[in-house]
């Protein structure tokens, strides 16, 4: 039984792009991540353009230690 299930890329939002402190735009984080990843098709055919992650639900508590196996589901 599976500990966990992924559900899709999560877009990046320009949050990621201001000071959290200040809230004032100082780095151009989405930009940079259009640069170095390709968009990708989610699950329900919308095209994400700056996946940097996934959604995730826990099915299954439990310990997941560094050199486990693990394959997408």
């Amino acid at each position: 039984m599976p500990l966990g299930r992924c559900s899709g890329p999560v877009p990046r939002c320009v949050a990621t792009t201001h000071d959290p402190r200040t809230g004032v735009r100082d780095h151009a984080t989405l930009r940079g991540i259009v640069a170095y990843r390709d968009p990708i098709e989610a699950p329900d055919g919308e095209l994400v353009k700056a996946p940097f992650g996934v959604y995730a639900t826990v099915e299954r508590p439990g310990t997941v230690r560094v050199g486990d196996a693990a394959r997408p589901g």
